[in-house]
């Protein structure tokens, strides 16, 4: 539950703004109401200059204060295409046990656990469980355990360090085998050791996360090794260059626009959460694609298929106790 309100002081812009927020947060299942103590109150002023127009949303909780800007430079006309993409994170599910991954089949949802698998229905408004299997291993697990699904022709398959779990989607059967395969990747992949987070390219480089990138990068793939840095591999997973700082990466691509995008994950300056954004990677450079979308926690996983319009982002909010996956997705301005 949460409060909106909008500074009056650019009259109906304002107003238009804060209909279209009030718009949005319906859709994805939550209620405006009155300011009330408990409630986290969010408040919304949008102000316009020659240059840009820029919106400040103060999001004040029981025991914190965040402020988050954004800004946008006018464009001219340019016809009927997109001006601009942005990322949107639209929230999908949420629960005190941590979440590995998230698959959307049909009408239901798999959630891969570190020591489960669980079927869910949709009930109304939410989700309902009606089915779980255990993952059985004689293995102890590392501490920040990671896990992927994949569902294909009625079947779903969970990979975990050391592990893999095979069954149906509805979950009547769940097996598993103490094995390292390959993970469903952008990249070739020797999969993770039972006893580690990260992965291995067949030449030795270990990594994190990785993007498969298109032609105009100068660069077959993108990864963000153990290290933290962003690095750039040619068609022979050789290192070309080394772009940025990133605590993992994902590819998207956009139905409305051609060109392959990459999501970097990064703390904030509170250290308690962090943020996702938008790049595209042009002759070995990063250029932004967006501003910074700020996470109610940190990011624990960030998994994508390649060439999905829609990527995976598990996020842990310390404050609410609490894991939540979102849908992450390139939206265009026309």
């Amino acid at each position: 539950m949460a409060s909106l309100s909008g500074d009056a002081n650019d009259g109906a812009a304002n107003g238009q703004v804060q209909r279209e927020i009030t718009r949005l947060l319906v859709a994805r299942g939550l209620r405006i109401v009155a300011p009330a103590t408990g409630t986290t109150a969010v408040t919304i002023a949008c102000t316009a200059n020659l240059r840009e127009r820029t919106c400040v949303a103060e999001i004040v909780r029981r025991d914190s204060r965040e402020i988050v800007t954004v800004a946008k430079v006018h464009a001219a006309d340019d016809g009927p295409g997109p001006r601009t993409v942005a990322l949107e994170a639209v929230p999908l599910f949420a629960q005190r046990a941590a979440i590995l991954d998230v698959a959307i089949v049909s009408d239901s949802l798999l959630v891969l656990e570190p020591a489960a698998i669980g079927l869910y229905r949709r009930a109304g408004e939410d989700w309902q469980r009606v089915e779980s299997r255990a993952i059985v291993s004689s293995r102890i697990p590392p501490r920040d355990v990671r896990g992927r699904l994949t569902t294909a022709g009625g079947a779903v398959t969970a990979y975990l360090p050391g592990a893999v779990c095979r069954g149906p989607v509805d979950l009547a059967t769940l097996a598993c085998a103490e094995e390292r395969e390959p993970w469903p990747l952008s990249i070739d992949n020797t999969g993770i050791d039972a006893t580690r987070n990260y992965f291995h390219t067949p030449e030795g480089v270990t990594f994190f996360g990785a993007a498969s990138l298109d032609a105009d990068a100068a660069a077959r793939s993108a990864l963000v090794d153990v290290s933290g840095q962003v690095l750039l591999l040619d068609d022979s997973r050789r290192t070309i260059g080394v772009v940025g700082m990133s605590d993992d990466v994902a590819a998207l691509t956009a139905s409305c626009r051609p060109g392959a995008y990459i999501v970097l994950s990064s703390k904030s300056q509170d250290g308690d959460t962090d943020s996702l954004r938008l790049w595209r990677v042009v002759a070995k450079r990063l250029v932004p694609a967006g501003t910074p979308l700020a996470m109610p926690g940190r990011v624990t996983a960030l998994w994508a298929a390649p060439g999905a319009h829609v990527a995976t982002a598990v996020i842990h909010d310390l404050d609410a106790g609490r894991y939540e996956a979102f849908q992450l997705q390139v939206s265009c301005d026309r």
